[in-house]
């Protein structure tokens, strides 16, 4: 019987080991994950601090966007004008319309010299606008 008492506490003692090396894995585990959370809680503290930074530049943003919307418009409509000039000076190149060609480059002229005159005060506002005045 003294054999047997012997084996049976050799086992408990084992199982009482084994049980401890868990539980010190499972709080190691427990201590790895409480660190990636206070990471992850930094990291949106961080988040935090950026939007409050970035939330009054929304407005200028979407002013932004709407002053590059009208920059597109205006592109398109050059746009139009290059695709115009290109088809007359197919035409004029072939001596036909050579008189209402004059008058769309005439034409086309003074449109461009009124667009440069509205885009030297559109970029004068939006210095205005950056420097905050």
């Amino acid at each position: 019987m003294g054999w047997s008492c012997s084996v049976r506490a050799v086992q408990e003692g084992k199982a009482f080991l084994d049980n401890l090396r868990k539980k010190n894995e499972s709080g190691d585990e427990v201590q790895s994950k409480r660190n990636e959370l206070d990471a992850k809680l930094l990291a949106l503290e961080g988040l935090k601090r950026i939007q409050v930074i970035l939330e009054p530049a929304m407005s200028d943003l979407s002013v932004i966007g709407n002053k590059l919307w009208v920059v597109s418009q205006i592109w398109s409509f050059i746009h139009a004008d290059i695709v115009g000039i290109e088809k007359s000076l197919d035409m004029a190149s072939k001596g036909a319309r050579e008189a209402l060609f004059k008058a769309r480059l005439a034409t086309v002229t003074s449109v461009y010299s009124l667009l440069g005159e509205a885009l030297s005060q559109y970029e004068t506002a939006v210095k205005v606008i950056a420097s905050g005045g």
